[in-house]
């Protein structure tokens, strides 16, 4: 049964206080047979007609508030089962709600309607199990099946005010008077705690949010947690010292004030938010939550619900059925986004984030992404293992290329030698410092240039200039080493006798890539030549004109002699040689 102070009972001292939240239901006075209904019940009436009328095969004659249809049931009298969460047993569950179900039955016949008890670890398992027609429990349980899309709600359990019925609740976290160490949330750490139930939102998980606030985790600052199963268990341990401090739903100590088995000075509200809610007529430590509501499941008949939300809304205040409760009757359904809320910031169904998923369970759903994902890893690593060997082994034979080019480079440069390279058109490409000084063209100046404009050399048989880039174009593939004489002449027109070679560049493929030319200066040897040429030209003359009779003898044998030596002899010159002197006579 809710635990909630009686309609007609004066509030303890203390608590007269004209609270009133500002989601709590307009003031409404006792309906009585042929009063007006209030407007925002006239609304809910007309949108649940207007649902009905929608869902319902109907002709263009028939009435929207019809008579409540018969439930399809077995039996004469159709029975819908109301289940109801027993927080004070089951016993106590159908004594105190008998009276509601008996008000329906009276109200909508011939429907019967009659009450499921459920314990607070029954109440999601039957509901899954679609065991009943329609549920009253706290609204954690209806925040999980409403997000679940299960159920929807039809009315709002109210509590007596001071000046109208409250809508609301919340948790009242308490200890007892005499204990002088208990002052704060704070204090609770080490402490032992009593609460109603792990799924009890006014006995427990409206006060756990609070302690998440203050820092305070009760699963591990705590010495114990204990659910005593009822509200009245929980106030019983406080106050029998069983329990350091505890939490129950709001008007709870206002009931048993009022039933006389509290004193209200006996108790030491902790962590109270009064003041945050001036005009909650009620002692309270935590936030405020929308009260029980009936909810209706998915499948019911639109105009069973529709009658169950209006009779419920039109029950007296004063009526045995909201007493028995200790309730004001119902109102239009409350906005429960407050309850999710609660729930997702407490990490709750259904808004729990696993904190573990077993890997043999992620392995049967997602095996086939796993198992192409693990390709994707093994092709992936061979690939980049072959990338990064093959960039290794590139990265080695650049490292050599580049040594052995600057090996290169440093010999070219040192060498006295002229060195000049060109491309497959003929421009070049490369020249070394010898080259630069026998051509008289600057480096900068020369690369890109052709050949023949910066090696321009002489042919001394023709006495024409040579055509390089020509020459190699129209040998190609079989262009070999030549070395030749030529005359180069340099920037400034003079003229130096070089001795030359150009030989082919190829590229890996053994095509023809380019050409490089070598070549030295020979001035001074081609002078020195050209004197001793002229020397021995000199000599010649003199040796064959002269009168005189003149041999050159090796051994005996004429190797060479002059005109007169042939006239001396009667004998051709030419005939002589290679004959001994002995033989010949005058």
């Amino acid at each position: 049964m809710f635990n909630r102070s009686a309609p007609h009972s004066p509030l303890p001292p203390g608590n007269a206080r004209a609270r009133r939240d500002i989601g709590r239901l307009p003031a409404r006075r006792p309906l009585h047979t042929g009063r007006r209904i209030g407007l925002p019940l006239a609304v809910l009436i007309l949108s649940l007609a207007l649902t009905s009328y929608a869902q319902t095969p109907h002709s263009g004659g028939t009435a929207i508030l019809a008579s409540p249809p018969a439930a399809v049931t077995s039996g004469s009298q159709p029975v819908h089962r109301i289940a109801v969460l027993a927080n004070r047993g089951k016993d106590a569950c159908m004594q105190d709600w008998g009276p509601t179900a008996d008000y329906l039955s009276q109200h909508l016949a011939p429907n019967r309607f009659e009450i499921v008890p459920l314990e607070f670890d029954e109440v999601m398992d039957a509901a899954s199990k679609q065991d009943f027609d329609y549920l009253i429990a706290n609204p954690s349980y209806y925040a999980h099946l409403e997000h679940l899309g299960q159920a929807y709600r039809l009315a709002t359990l109210q509590v007596p005010g001071l000046s109208a019925p409250e809508a609301l609740f919340g948790g009242v976290i308490f200890t007892s008077a005499a204990r002088d160490d208990v002052q704060t949330l704070a204090d609770l750490r080490g402490k032992r705690f009593a609460a109603v139930h792990a799924e009890s939102l006014g006995g427990w998980r409206a006060a756990y949010l609070e302690f998440k606030k203050a820092d305070l985790d009760p699963y591990r600052h705590f010495d114990n947690l204990d659910f005593r199963g009822s509200q009245d268990g929980v106030v019983d341990a406080v106050l029998s010292g069983q329990a350091d401090a505890g939490t129950v739903r709001s008007t709870h100590l206002e009931r048993m004030a009022a039933e006389g088995r509290l004193q209200l000075d006996k108790v030491k509200i902790l962590n109270s938010t009064a003041a945050s809610h001036p005009d909650y007529p009620y002692h309270l430590s935590t936030n405020l939550y929308p009260e029980w509501p009936i909810a209706a499941f998915h499948g019911n008949a639109p105009e069973i619900d529709k009658h169950v939300a209006i009779t419920l809304m039109e029950m007296p205040l004063d009526h045995p059925a909201a007493r028995a409760v200790q309730a004001a009757g119902w109102g239009t359904p409350q906005d429960y986004s407050s309850v999710h809320r609660l729930l997702w910031r407490l990490n709750l169904p259904p808004y729990q984030k696993e904190d573990h998923i077993p890997l043999a369970s992620i392995l049967r759903q997602y095996w086939p992404a796993i198992l192409g994902l693990c390709l994707l890893v093994a092709v992936s690593t061979f690939v980049a293992i072959r990338f990064l060997r093959i960039n290794a082994r590139m990265a080695s034979i650049d490292a050599a290329l580049m040594v052995r080019t600057e090996e290169l480079t440093a010999t070219i440069h040192a060498i006295g030698d002229g060195v000049i390279t060109s491309d497959l058109a003929g421009r070049i490409i490369s020249i070394n410092p010898a080259a630069e000084a026998l051509t008289g063209w600057k480096k900068s100046n020369a690369l890109g240039r052709s050949i023949d404009s910066v090696f321009r050399c002489i042919d001394p048989a023709t006495q024409a200039y040579v055509k390089h880039a020509d020459h190699a174009a129209s040998l190609g593939p079989e262009l070999q080493t030549q070395s030749v004489r030529a005359v180069l002449v340099d920037a400034t027109d003079a003229a130096h006798h070089i001795a030359s070679s150009q030989s082919p560049i190829r590229d890996a493929k053994g095509e023809y890539a380019g050409s490089v030319y070598v070549f030295r200066d020979i001035t001074e040897e081609h002078v020195r030549q050209q004197r001793i040429s002229d020397s021995e030209e000199r000599h010649r003359v003199l040796f064959t004109d002269s009168p005189d009779a003149l041999f050159i003898m090796e051994e005996g044998c004429i190797v060479d002699c002059n005109h007169a030596a042939g006239a001396l002899f009667h004998t051709r010159r030419e005939a002589m040689l290679g004959t001994n002197i002995a033989d010949l006579s005058p």
